[in-house]
This record gives structure tokens, C-alpha cells and sequence, in this order.
């Protein structure tokens, strides 16, 4: 359903030991993290990803600091746009190595 890259190297601030972080939203199977020749990968199903956006979770944050879709159909895109939303509404921030990200 879903495959987005974030993190550093997304943003712009990565060095040579930089992972690439990518998250990919599935239609039911979910809950893992794989580690893969310098890859982070976390699964997610699209139930859970809809359940951290409405929670405006730390991943979210972290996710939407900075991403690159790579592949989405119809409700990953409606969930990010929505999770976008929510974060400039509350005004909320996200700080990481890069500097800070303000969603307002």
C-alpha cells in the first residue's frame, strides 16, 4: 500500500554510516522492524499507521520531518495528508540531528 523513505538521508544530513529509513505500510501484516544491509525497514500495517497518526506519535513526527514517497495508493496518501494537517494545527515540532522542523 505504502513505501516511504525518511530520515537522514531524506533531509539532507546524512554521513557515510547513515541507515536508510523506510517505512512500509501494508494492507493487514505489520509490526516488524528489519535491519538489512544498511536499511531500516519498519512494517506497519495501514490500521496501525492510521492508529499513529491520530495519536500525532513520534514516528509520524518523524516520518513527516522529511519523506519521500516512493509508492502509495489511495489511503496512505489521505492518512499523511491528514497526519500533515494535524501536526500544523497543533503547532508541533520535531527535533532531531538535522535541527528542527516546525509543522506550523
Amino acid at each position: 500500500m505504502g513505501i516511504i523513505r525518511f530520515g537522514s538521508r531524506v533531509k539532507g544530513y546524512s554521513h557515510e554510516s547513515s541507515d536508510e529509513d523506510i517505512l512500509v505500510i501494508t494492507r493487514s501484516k505489520g509490526g516488524e522492524v528489519i535491519y538489512k544491509e544498511g536499511k531500516h525497514i519498519l512494517v506497519v500495517s495501514l490500521q496501525d499507521f492510521i492508529e499513529e497518526v491520530l495519536k500525532a506519535s513520534p514516528l509520524v513526527s518523524a516520518v513527516l520531518s522529511g519523506y519521500e514517497i516512493i509508492y502509495a495508493k489511495y489511503p496512505v496518501y489521505f492518512w499523511i495528508e491528514r497526519a500533515s494537517e494535524m501536526l500544523r494545527r497543533a503547532g508541533s515540532i520535531h527535533v532531531d540531528k538535522g535541527g528542527v522542523r516546525d509543522f506550523a
